[in-house]
């Protein structure tokens, strides 16, 4: 089965913010986000609603890049350097983005922040025309950063038009008979509001009914894209990525924060969490990494 293109609905508000902090100059904006929420389809929809005039626009991808080094190197391949890989440092890639008004978006970019924040920093300094647009489970925590939180859907019209248009892809048959059920929206309260969840769950209702497919959702079986895709395509490895990418007391705080099951009060996370340190601040880092909302 082919992949569809992301269903880019449902976003306008988040799209008009992220417009105009691109129109007021925003430097360094980032848009973060838990995994499977979306952030990468809102960047498409950016890009194909900007005026760039003479800006020029590059877009490097780091889900796939093991570090900073690499990354670097694929921002050089879009500069179109014709430095041989070896010789690329920071510097000279600071002047290439400054020879021309710049908008560099980084899709991605979680398990490179440590690495890359303080460059992106200097860039800026160096670079006065340049502005940064970095996608990312993980705040920057840059004291230039203006954050866009994108959070789950909260819609269920939303919610059943996305899942709807993915299952017309696969199974217009299916979509059609369960266009006006109802049953669909208990499915669907299982989801979270994640786009990509919506997308996989339309999959796999191509080849089991709605009550198979929510069963084993209850069951605690995890619905995911077919062995051998990316692991972006797995809501399970993308979970266990973000949980490897916390520091081990906010590993402990999250597992904690588990009794859970309907959202918390910042006071009922104080009373359960049994950790060294201030708890609030804990809190602050899960945040930070888009593993809990307000």
């Amino acid at each position: 089965m082919a992949a569809l293109r992301p269903f880019f609905v449902g976003r306008d508000a988040e799209l008009a913010a992220l417009l105009r902090l691109w129109e007021g100059g925003g430097r360094l904006v980032s848009v973060t986000g838990p995994a499977g929420v979306g952030k990468s389809s809102l960047l498409d929809a950016f890009e194909a609603a900007i005026d760039v005039g003479e800006v020029r626009v590059l877009r490097v991808d780091a889900s796939e890049l093991p570090d900073a080094a690499s990354l670097l190197d694929s921002i050089r391949h879009a500069l179109k350097m014709s430095l041989p890989p070896e010789s690329v440092v920071p510097r000279g890639l600071a002047t290439a983005l400054d020879a021309q008004p710049t908008l560099l978006i980084l899709d991605n970019l979680e398990h490179l922040v440590g690495a890359m924040t303080p460059l992106l920093t200097q860039w800026l300094e160096n670079a006065p025309e340049l502005q940064l647009l970095v996608a990312s489970r993980v705040s920057l925590r840059d004291p230039v950063e203006q954050r866009l939180a994108l959070d789950p859907l909260n819609d269920l019209q939303t919610e059943r038009a996305i899942f709807l248009h993915h299952l017309r892809g696969r199974a217009p048959v299916i979509a059609q008979s369960l266009e006006d059920d109802r049953k669909l929206d208990d499915l669907l309260a299982l989801l979270h509001g994640l786009p990509l969840a919506l997308e996989l769950a339309a999959a796999r209702c191509a080849l089991q009914s709605v009550e198979e497919v929510q069963a084993r959702l209850r069951q605690g079986y995890a619905i995911d894209s077919a062995s051998g895709e990316s692991p972006r395509r797995s809501l399970r490895a993308s979970m266990e990525a973000s949980y490897e990418l916390l520091p081990d007391e906010a590993r402990t705080a999250l597992v904690q924060l588990c009794v859970f099951a309907d959202g918390f009060e910042a006071r009922d996370a104080e009373g359960v969490l049994d950790v060294d340190g201030d708890p609030l601040a804990l809190l602050e880092r899960l945040y930070d990494h888009s593993l809990i909302v307000r």
